[in-house]
């Protein structure tokens, strides 16, 4: 207590200068014991509130508590009303988007509490496709680290397994080549990066820090481009070549980061100027690989991380457009953590003896965040030595020139083998940039269909089928005959034996052959066709939506809208203090007489509002113009 005392008496003028005055002189030490004792008190309160559970919950890697929100991507023919209409119907607030989101044509809504952000993405991809291309979780990812090997420290073998010094012979890096290194920050004062850093951005709060937080992203920066050949430290793989740091976490305890900021700092990084995109986290959502499509038009390469569960991937299946690096321990043995899968195109080493440390010092580094920023070095020495080379024709460099490793061509572990950046940057320095030749598709794998009666007269049956990756068209048999070469999903079969019944299978084809046979399904034709005429039925009107009779009053604080509708339907009041940003009040009841209060507004204000009324016909949806009111003083 003493010390506490002493501390305070140092650092704080009004302590001291209360403490001295003759006033206080009897009775402050009295009064110092007993603030001390109430604070000691409020803390020891405050660490009993978290006990061994929930110490657990938020201590480990993908375990704390966070926001849900939900990515949406509507068709480009909803409007203002029907996407107001989206959100009011599953209670979502929609988050302000960055406008490398809005490039992708991207909404952010933040989920209603309580409730699953993957429960929420399911039920808009059910209910709103009409209105939606996709719906998805804006999922956490973790960075790709694993804990430092010390039987590492000190060594740099890692660059020589690579045959990096052949390709140093040819190109240490373009200074005008920029690798966008998105994690959780870089320290751009450590003495082996000084000067190579240029503007980069914080995508997870939308400003310009990009300091490190968590000590991943300096490392990860050094593996790739550490200024090498300067008599200090360590040397990255791109040495000469440019860093941009893009923070996409604000999370000191774990870095994870959302794929929105992944996504949007993979926008930004391309509409920046960086050819060269790496990111340590093995997340994959289609935010990020709409994003990696945009960069790859942008002509930037996307390299992620594989991940290190050990495991096969949950994405089996290869995203052209990003090149995903597995960890290997030497060139034919991958490392025991490393994630695997159709997915991973390339492996590199897992492992580096020494990197560059948040804190200005060097440290090991081990995970596939290491191999993914080795390939990012490889990169852009490949592109330093072309600049001509599309994405695509790097891309067909680095696999084409790896070492074939574990089975004989691509396989789920290696890839297309381990990378040799020797024989990689040679081959892009004596090719000519031509476009590169799309692989060759393979033979699809077969479908899976489903058979049924047509709702219609006179000897009809209906068949459905998935789609296939790699198929063009599709063959459909009957009872073992081909009866259409060029068949689309759901098809309809005609002109057959009423009460018939008849067995179908379908085979996926393409230019190199026809998939096995799908299983096999039966249906009954449906019966023939009354001969009785049916009688003219008499024409339904054509239904229509309308709101009538709507008032709106109100108290200072509060607004009530009134109103109703010719038929039942649910509506919305859609409010705000201006008249191009109207939020949203959901009304939940459905009938004829609906009445929304909005409360907690300003008194002596105006707003602005919008009433929208939803039938349970989709195509029956009605609202009036924005109208403005005030409440009272």
């Amino acid at each position: 207590m003493n010390k506490l005392h002493e501390r305070l008496a140092e650092e704080s003028g009004f302590y001291r200068d209360w403490h001295n005055h003759k006033a206080t002189k009897f009775f402050h030490w009295y009064a110092f014991v007993v603030l001390s004792l109430l604070f000691a008190f409020l803390v020891i309160g405050n660490i009993n509130q978290y006990g061994e559970d929930s110490i657990a919950a938020v201590g480990g890697i993908g375990s704390e508590k966070y926001e849900e929100y939900v990515l949406v991507k509507f068709k480009a023919n909803a409007g203002f009303d029907r996407r107001s209409i989206v959100s009011a119907r599953h209670n979502l607030r929609e988050e302000k988007a960055s406008s490398e989101l809005s490039s992708l044509g991207l909404k952010r809504f933040k989920v209603p509490p309580g409730r699953s952000a993957i429960d929420v993405a399911s039920e808009i991809n059910v209910i709103e496709r009409d209105s939606i291309d996709y719906a998805e979780s804006d999922s956490l990812d973790y960075p790709a680290l694993l804990p430092n090997d010390p039987m590492y420290a000190g060594s740099q073998g890692d660059k020589a397994m690579m045959n990096m010094p052949t390709a140093w012979d040819i190109t240490t890096g373009n200074p005008n080549m920029v690798i966008a290194i998105l994690d959780t920050g870089v320290n751009c004062n450590h003495a082996d990066i000084s000067g190579l850093c240029v503007a980069g951005r914080n995508t997870a709060s939308n400003n310009s820090d990009t300091s490190d937080i968590y000590g991943h992203g300096t490392a990860v920066a050094g593996v790739a481009a550490a200024r090498g050949n300067n008599s200090l430290g360590v040397a990255g793989g791109a040495w000469s070549s440019k860093i941009m740091p893009i923070r996409i976490t604000d999370n000191s305890s774990t870095g994870s980061a959302y794929s929105s900021a992944q996504a949007s700092g993979i926008v930004w990084a391309a509409d920046n100027g960086a050819k060269v995109i790496s990111m340590s986290y093995g997340g994959k959502s289609q935010a990020v690989r709409d994003a990696a499509s945009y960069a790859d038009k942008k002509g930037a390469v996307v390299i992620v991380s594989a991940g290190n569960t050990g495991t096969a991937t949950t994405y089996n299946s290869d995203w052209p457009e990003v090149t995903t690096v597995g960890a290997a321990t030497s060139i034919n043995s991958l490392a025991s953590y490393s994630t695997y899968g159709n997915d991973v195109d390339i492996v590199a080493p897992g492992c580096t003896g020494a990197t560059t440390a948040s804190g200005g010092g060097y440290r090991s580094f081990c995970g596939t965040s290491n191999s993914a920023p080795e390939i990012a070095g490889v990169v852009a020495l490949i592109r330093s030595a072309n600049s001509s080379l599309s994405p695509a024709q790097v891309r067909d460099v680095l696999y084409s020139t790896a070492i074939d490793s574990g089975t004989a061509g691509r396989d789920p572990f290696f890839g297309w083998g381990f990378v040799d950046a020797g024989s990689a940057v040679t081959k892009a320095s004596g090719t000519t940039g031509t476009p590169t030749p799309e692989p060759e598709p393979t033979v699809p794998s077969a479908p899976t269909i489903s058979a049924s009666t047509s709702n219609t007269c006179g000897g009809y049956t209906n068949i459905s089928w998935n789609n296939v990756s790699d198929a063009t068209s599709y063959k459909i048999y009957r009872d073992n005959s081909l009866i259409n070469s060029n068949a689309k999903s759901p098809f309809t079969d005609g002109s057959l034996n009423s009460g018939t019944s008849y067995s179908y299978l379908v085979r996926a084809t393409n230019s190199v052959g026809d998939s096995p046979n799908s299983n096999t399904a039966s249906a009954t034709a449906s019966p023939a066709c009354s001969t009785t005429p049916e009688p003219t039925p008499t024409p339904t009107p054509t239904p229509t939506l309308s709101i009538s009779n709507h008032t709106v009053s109100g108290t200072s604080n509060s607004l009530t809208v009134t109103w109703q509708t010719n038929i039942p339907a649910t509506g919305a009041v859609l409010y705000g203090t201006k008249s191009n940003l109207l939020s949203s009040t959901i009304n939940s009841s459905s009938g004829t007489q609906h009445s929304v209060t909005i409360t907690g507004l300003s008194g002596n204000s105006n707003y602005w509002y919008k009433i929208v009324a939803n039938s349970s016909d989709p195509s029956l949806t009605t609202s009036t113009g924005t109208l403005k009111t005030r409440t009272s003083r």
